[in-house]
């Protein structure tokens, strides 16, 4: 049996429901920035394939955010998230529409061999007491050529190095495999994987910047750049292919 993170006994922290108004305009543009990077090489990858039957599968895919904004550049039905928690599969369900949710493990895909074309995880890969199962797995479903797009807090940053045990991920107790980008580097590359792009990000670890206005200058870091090579950022962003 799998040994899992997720506490059925309390509320989910990872529910994100839907907003109106100027607050749902300012969260979509947040998301915009956030991750307007990965959504370009995600998109770009699409387009290089035969786009009838691309296929997508975004790990650990929490609330659906980041499918509902993917779905605005590739068409749903080409789309599916994977989410062990139910409450977080119907949320999806219900915010990402034609994007097929299903509910499981991020260790287990229920996907044959070589048939999907991407896949992406943001922040998940961190809550699994076996990643190498989802490495593994990814590699396994993955088409030759493959992509896997992946973000993961770093415990090497500059946050985590100055705020020590304050720091906001090393305060999670689901957050069980953090892990170097070096170390995460060693286990893609020993299941197959090369790497097409990889780096950390910004300076969101700070409550400075993540609780002020200056939150805004870190987005647009994010929108620009995406990541620096660098391992002082607050989370490390790969791009490999199978």
């Amino acid at each position: 049996m799998i040994k899992h993170t997720v506490d059925y006994e309390k509320p989910t922290p990872y529910s994100r429901p839907k907003r109106e108004g100027i607050n749902a305009n300012l969260n979509q543009f947040r998301l915009y920035l956030t991750y307007r990077k990965q959504v370009n090489t995600i998109v770009s990858h699409y387009h290089s394939q035969s786009r009838n039957n691309y296929s997508l599968l975004d790990v650990g895919c929490g609330s659906g955010e980041f499918l509902r904004n993917l779905s605005e550049f590739i068409p749903a039905n080409l789309l599916m998230g994977l989410e062990l928690d139910y409450r977080l599969v119907n949320e999806a369900q219900g915010r990402c529409g034609k994007v097929k949710i299903y509910e499981g493990s991020a260790e287990v895909f229920p996907f044959p061999d070589s048939s999907i074309d991407c896949v992406t995880s943001f922040h998940n890969i961190e809550h699994l007491y076996q990643p190498e199962s989802f490495v593994s797995e990814s590699y396994r479903c993955l088409k030759k050529g493959g992509i896997l797009v992946l973000a993961t807090p770093n415990p090497e940053g500059l946050a985590a190095r100055l705020l020590k045990e304050k720091w906001h991920s090393f305060q999670l107790v689901d957050h069980v495999s953090l892990k170097s980008p070096e170390k995460w580097r060693e286990l893609f590359v020993s299941y197959g994987f090369s790497v097409i792009s990889e780096g950390t990000t910004f300076f969101t670890g700070f409550p400075i910047v993540s609780n002020t206005p200056l939150q805004f200058i870190n987005y647009a870091l994010l929108s620009v750049f995406g990541n620096l090579p660098w391992n002082y950022g607050e989370a490390y962003q790969a791009v490999l292919r199978k």
